[in-house]
């Protein structure tokens, strides 16, 4: 090597290192600190707590319910006076259990599991049996009507409150009043060390440092190895004269070194009351502490309530769908445990895979026992929450369902490209609730029951009543325009493409109503702002390729004038290919990761599952943004006098994490409850996408409702639980019949669960669609569907004539392939998915098809 080329890599080593240098500092002096930093109120020093009268039972009772609470164990039995049955905390004698392993005992015993989180991302379970019960440290508060159970769960030893080291003044402070014999068996457990005691200096030369006072005044120290059973008589003692957890605090701080709640160690508090019938277990989040090296991710209270073993019969009811059935020990064991998303993904947390989206609809999970069930209700704090349901062989013999709470979000941040270094930034602080769960009991074991029940709760919160149309809804989706690259003057370029302009649509609606199909809701998708992947809403221009806006009048007048109602499509949440001049500030308007990256979004490839980078990015708006946008929209729908349809609001959910000012999904509820409101304020009938339960009393009708689910391996049957809640009360349609992978399983699900039809239409040919992102609209050229999707929509509606309005009163399936609903009125509806025609007495139900009896008619 030359020594000019020997130059050129000292030169280039320095200034590697150089970077490398500044990598570091920068990862250990600004981004770990800055990042980690998290709100004061919950990195406070973590309360002790000890438990002195764990023989005592704690009661809470009405004219319903006896709740009592073990003082030792913090379980508790919940007595239904109506009927006498017992429901259980926890399962009896799990140490009997011949398959769970030592952990998962403990797990039996506890009502409490915690996961916490280092920022390097490791995360534990602790189970609050193991990390707190077993060692006593958890204290009990009890009031005429509620209950409080607060927990330290960490690893730490059973907590005496007798100080480990205690000055002179303050122990005769204490002992003041103790008889002699008292006073001695206290001072027995310490040594005396005297500054003024000339022997003992040899001695506090040693013990200063860990013992500061001594430099000023005498110190009582405990001397080692003290049993269990004398620190209990000194603890009760003290107590006795005052000294409390505070007290124990005060002296355990004028000890230097470490302190025993300094590691992972967390205070979680769970409440229990009795409301009439009911069951309210709470976790305020303004008690939980944490530290900043060890921060809780989610919490799982109640994980064993109602747990069924071996020998009972029953299923757990999940919100899979409309709701799904697990049957109790199904041996479905090697199969994935149940999970689901309350209202499907947060898209303010990060993700760079999607393979599977869950997500469901409705905060409620159902368990039986011998002829009863309980209805797990969520409330406050259910957008934090994922459902579990587990049969029993797994981990234990017990089948089991529960509800895991998200207490801080946390996303990973990459430091630089030229390190592996990874840390995990966590939400700033904790949403100022108090996670609600209501156990809801009911004297009947049949899914019916407990919709019907449902649907009580629902009406009596004022969500629903009993306004849905006699007729069973139909919602038409037309396609406006969508972007597509074309040539002009030899040119490529991107640009607005009709598929339905407004004329043409004016035609499909008058063909339809022509044909006896009046009444319809017509959603019309791709109307304005560059078409289906409509730009943001900061103005609202109508596309001129369709007809512009004089023509998007008069199709609304005249679609109007026929008797349907015109719902325009649009979204406010996200913002596809919107710069500063389709007014979207980047900087100010985008929402934010806990790591305070913008929430910079990609379609995901169905195939690999990755993000598809090379279609375009989008951004999700931060909440003040997105309610300007609903606000825009529903303003420009009105003054066109249509209604408007809601594309992401009251189906899809999602926080901003910006540590200047974090908006919650929480909060992200009441704002799109609001904006509804707003939009009705100005005249306009809404219309949601699949139909979260906190947006039902906003929404005039519920377009593509899921009535599938995710085909859990686990689930043994699907019923319409949501919609027996429902029916007679919300107007609800399926899924377009030719958008969906199997249009007549579709159709005969609708028949079966009492739900209106949908379809897509688009006036131009499927030709168009070539070399566009827009193929899944290929089934939906009018011309070449049109006769065969008037004939089903005709059919169907006349052969559900009257029903929409009427309450389901009972649903079974009488074969592995037939269902049976029937309504208040008597009428029956048979749905046969099987490929052979099902006979019952004088009834007969063809392959594939559907029949309505009504009272009255020849079977």
């Amino acid at each position: 090597m030359t020594k000019t080329n020997r130059k050129v890599w000292i030169r280039r080593l320095v200034a590697l290192a150089v970077t490398l240098a500044i990598i570091a500092a920068l990862l250990i002096f600004v981004f770990i600190p800055i990042y980690t930093k998290t709100d004061d109120q919950q990195l406070e020093q973590v309360v002790l707590r000890s438990n002195s009268e764990v023989e005592k039972k704690y009661v809470l009772e009405n004219d319903d319910l006896r709740f009592t609470l073990d003082g030792m164990t913090t379980q508790f039995t919940l007595e239904n006076k109506r009927t006498g049955s017992v429901w259980r905390s926890n399962p009896e004698r799990p140490e009997d259990d011949p398959i769970a392993l030592s952990a998962e005992k403990n797990r039996l015993k506890s009502t409490l599991l915690l996961t916490y989180a280092t920022s390097e991302g490791a995360t534990t379970v602790f189970d609050n049996y193991a990390y707190s019960i077993s060692n006593g440290v958890y204290d009990i508060e009890a009031a005429d009507d509620e209950i409080r159970v607060n927990y330290v769960i960490g690893k730490i030893s059973k907590i005496f409150f007798v100080p480990d080291a205690i000055t002179r003044e303050r122990m005769e402070q204490f002992t003041e009043g103790m008889s002699k014999r008292e006073v001695g068996t206290v001072l027995d457990m310490y040594q005396l060390y005297d500054p003024a005691n000339s022997k003992d200096a040899a001695k506090i030369a040693d013990l200063l440092e860990t013992y500061p006072d001594l430099n000023e005044q005498a110190v009582y120290v405990m001397r080692n190895n003290q049993k269990d059973n004398k620190k209990s008589k000194v603890e009760k003692l003290l107590a006795e004269r005052g000294y409390n957890s505070e007290e124990y605090a005060y002296d355990q701080s004028r000890i230097a070194g470490e302190s025993a709640l300094s590691g992972a160690v967390f205070n979680v508090t769970l409440t229990y009351r009795l409301e009439g019938g009911d069951l309210v277990l709470g976790i305020p989040y303004q008690d939980i502490r944490y530290t900043a090296n060890y921060q809780i991710i989610n919490v799982t209270p109640l994980p064993y309530f109602g747990a069924a073993g071996t020998d009972q019969d029953g299923y757990i009811m999940v919100p899979e769908g409309g709701g799904s059935i697990i049957r109790y020990n199904n041996g479905k064991n090697s199969q994935t445990a149940y999970y689901s998303n309350l209202y499907g993904w947060d898209y303010g947390a990060a993700r760079t895979v999607l393979i599977n989206e869950t997500r469901s609809n409705f905060p409620v999970y159902a368990m039986t026992a011998e002829g009863e069930a309980y209805m797990c209700l969520l409330e406050e704090g259910a957008t934090l929450a994922g459902i579990n349901a587990d049969v029993s062989g797994r981990n234990n013999s017990f089948n089991t369902a529960s509800v895991t709470y998200t207490v801080l979000h946390n996303d990973q941040y990459d430091v630089s490209a030229k390190t592996v270094q990874r840390i995990y930034m966590f939400e700033r602080e904790l949403p100022d609730i108090t996670v609600t769960q209501r156990y809801r009991f009911v004297d009947s074991d049949s899914y019916v029951d407990l919709a019907t029940a449902y649907g009580q709760y629902l009406a009596d919160s004022g969500r629903i009543a009993p306004t849905a149309d006699g007729d069973v809804p139909v919602v038409i989706s037309l396609v406006g325009a969508i972007e597509k690259t074309v040539k002009r003057g030899g040119i490529p370029m991107t640009a607005s493409v009709a598929l339905t302009d407004f004329r043409e649509a004016q035609a499909i609606v008058e063909t339809l109503n022509g044909a006896g199909l009046d009444g319809l809701a017509v959603r019309y998708e791709g109307w304005a702002n560059g078409g289906v992947s409509q730009r943001v809403f900061s103005r609202v221009k109508v596309e001129n390729e369709l007809g512009g806006r004089k023509g998007l009048a008069s199709f609304i007048e005249a679609a109007h004038a026929a008797g349907n109602a015109v719902y325009l499509d649009g979204m406010s949440m996200f913002t596809y290919r919107s710069g500063l001049l389709q007014g979207f500030n980047y900087f100010a308007d985008a929402a934010k990761h806990t790591t305070r990256d913008r929430v910079k979004l990609y379609e995901f490839s169905p195939i690999f599952f990755t993000e598809l980078k090379g279609q375009g990015s989008f951004y999700l708006a931060k909440p003040a943004y997105i309610r300007r946008m609903a606000d825009n929209f529903a303003d420009a729908a009105a003054g066109l006098k249509a209604n408007v349809s809601y594309r992401d609001m009251g189906y899809l959910l999602a926080g901003d994490y910006d540590s200047e000012g974090i908006t919650t999904r929480e909060a992200m509820t009441a704002q799109q409850r609001g904006a509804m409101e707003a939009a009705a304020e100005k005249g306009c009938g809404v219309m949601i996408r699949s139909g979260n339960d906190y947006a039902l009393g906003c929404a005039d009708i519920i377009a593509d409702m899921d009535l599938f689910g995710n085909g859990y391996s686990i689930v043994d049957e699907d019923i319409p639980f949501y919609q027996i809640a429902l029916h007679g009360c919300v107007n609800y349609v399926s899924k377009s019949l030719n958008m969906s992978g199997d249009w007549e399983t579709t159709l005969l699900r609708s028949a079966e669960y009492g739900a209106g039809l949908g379809y897509t239409f688009m006036k131009a040919s499927a030709d168009v669609l070539v070399d566009t992102s827009y193929t899944e609209y290929t089934g939906t050229s009018w011309d070449a569907v049109k006769d065969e999707a008037i004939g089903i929509l005709v059919k169907y509606r006349e052969d559900m004539r009257g029903l929409n309005s009427l309450r389901i009163t009972d649903h079974a399936y009488l074969t592995g392939s037939v269902a049976r609903t029937t309504y208040e009125d008597g009428t029956q509806v048979y749905v046969n998915y099987g490929y052979e025609e099902f006979r019952r007495g004088r009834t007969r139900v063809p392959a594939r098809s559907y029949l309505v009896v009504r009272e009255g008619d020849a079977r």
